[in-house]
């Protein structure tokens, strides 16, 4: 996987492209340490490059939006893989409430 890291519109963006599998967590522990650290007003992980997703990969997203909710900050996923929205609704239907707005806005 790889990210590539910018800003838009006050919102610092992560842009990932290829596999966002269980191989990819390294590489993902930088954009946690980012979401952690980082005094962007507001997330935007771009997934519309993400050409593979795993139950792991869902794990990272959930990560992701738990991280962004305990600074405050909204997180926005752009384009994200369709099969995102059903792995949610079999693996965690109460996070699907939760980032059911999220994944409107995206679609």
């Amino acid at each position: 996987m790889n990210i590539e890291r910018s800003d838009q519109d006050g919102a610092r963006v992560y842009a990932l492209s290829g596999g966002l599998v269980f191989d990819a967590h390294r590489d993902f522990h930088g954009v946690m340490r980012g979401l952690r650290e980082d005094t962007a007003e507001a997330v935007t992980l771009d997934l519309s490059r993400v050409d593979k997703l795993d139950l792991a990969g869902l794990g990272m997203l959930i990560l992701a939006q738990e991280a962004c909710e305990k600074t405050g900050k909204p997180i926005r996923f752009h384009k994200p893989p369709r099969i995102l929205s059903d792995m949610l609704s079999l693996t965690h239907p109460d996070r699907r409430a939760r980032l059911g707005q999220v994944l409107r806005d995206a679609a």
